[in-house]
């Protein structure tokens, strides 16, 4: 083999392995940026909660608006304004179908939640799923929120109450994978909306529990009442969540 063939070979190795080093650099890029977008797509997206409450409970909405599995691991309320005061919040045990809210609809429940108004926001599409089925939970227990889900959690009014907490915001722990197949853990919490909401939905649920008209509907489903807090404790809690 002449010295010019050997050359040829080793120029024509050399640039296949310089092609190949390139198109691997490149392809890691690129989905080292694709998975910088999924992240910022899915904080924009999950602290976006759906708030709300009842005789029993304050209840927290998490939607999927994406196009990639995301399995809750954990939610908790943040309370009195303290972030290290934290309540475990509970899955209902179902989970529904969604659909994502125009900007059109979004500005005009802002605008009415700013007015003080009560916003109730449910899925057009609803499909309830028992936590039996493996589309609520995975084998770990976590669950599991497909593209156009959302589950609701829940914390009971009595526990806030006891314990003299004010729901001032939430922090949910989501696992996704991202472009390069890499199991990632975001931590997200809440907009200022849903917080706003929740600490609203709290001083609604004292005043009634005060005037005893909250205890006297949780008697006609047939659950205990709750002890009415003085004064005081009441002046006490809403004072270290504006603090």
């Amino acid at each position: 083999m002449t010295p010019e063939k050997i050359n040829a070979m080793i120029e024509g190795v050399a640039t296949g392995l310089v092609g190949a080093l390139a198109l691997g650099v490149f392809s890691i890029s690129k989905n080292s940026i694709k998975s910088w977008f999924l992240r910022r797509q899915i904080l924009r997206r999950v602290r976006n909660m759906g708030a709300g409450y009842g005789v029993n409970d304050i209840t927290l909405t998490i939607s999927n608006y994406m196009g990639v599995v995301l399995r809750v691991r954990e939610v908790k309320l943040v309370t009195n304004g303290d972030r290290n005061v934290r309540c475990e919040m509970q899955f209902c045990g179902e989970v529904k179908s969604c659909r994502k809210i125009s900007r059109k609809e979004q500005k005009k429940m802002i605008q009415r939640v700013k007015k003080g108004e009560d916003v109730l926001v449910e899925s057009v599409l609803s499909s309830p799923k028992p936590t039996a089925e493996p589309v609520s939970l995975d084998e770990s227990g976590w669950v599991l929120l497909r593209p156009f889900m959302a589950a609701t959690f829940r914390v009971p009014i009595q526990v806030l109450i006891k314990y003299n907490m004010v729901p001032v915001s939430a922090i949910v722990l989501v696992e996704y994978t991202n472009c390069s197949n890499v199991v990632e853990l975001l931590e997200v919490e809440a907009n200022n909306n849903t917080g706003d909401s929740l600490k609203r939905y709290h001083e609604k649920n004292l005043e009634e529990l005060q005037s005893g008209r909250l205890n006297e509907v949780r008697k006609q489903f047939g659950l205990p009442p709750i002890e009415v807090p003085s004064a005081k404790e009441t002046a006490g809690s809403a004072k270290q969540a504006v603090n």
